[in-house]
């Protein structure tokens, strides 16, 4: 039952989603943690600083860039959930759950090559604009 409404089957695959990517995220906030040099908290603490104005005017701007690595590999990822969408509910009820990448595998099944490849082919074009806007905005640098 949870799985024939439209609002309930998007959010289990959210959530199964969620569930298997949030660990990588949170290793990679937490390799930006260890790797914060400790002399700006130790300053901090002696000017008198709680841990909130700690972490508000130095953590989160010293993660600022980890932050954003990460935000983009999980934004990237999210273009090709193909596989939590075909096993829950295969793109229903309806098309409800249907995703790009989902779309794009169903009409290659069906035949339409050419039609699928330009659709993915879109998709990649979308996605390597939207990222490198990201990089420039963040100014993250690898």
């Amino acid at each position: 039952p949870i799985l024939t409404q439209p609002g309930t089957a998007l959010a289990a695959i959210l959530l199964a989603d969620i569930w298997q990517w949030t660990p990588f995220m949170v290793l990679i906030i937490l390799a930006g943690l260890r790797a914060l040099p400790k002399e700006p908290f130790e300053a901090a603490a002696i000017d008198g600083a709680n841990g909130i104005q700690t972490f508000l005017r130095l953590t989160l701007p010293m993660l600022r860039k980890v932050i954003a690595v990460a935000v983009l590999i999980r934004g990237v990822d999210l273009f090709r959930i193909y596989d939590y969408v075909y096993i829950i509910t295969a793109g229903g009820p309806g098309t409800a759950t249907e995703t790009l990448s989902f779309y794009a595998g169903r009409i290659y099944f069906t035949g339409d090559f050419p039609y699928a490849a330009t659709l993915s082919l879109i998709v990649l074009v979308v996605l390597i604009v939207v990222s490198n806007l990201f990089v420039r905005l963040f100014k993250v640098r690898f």
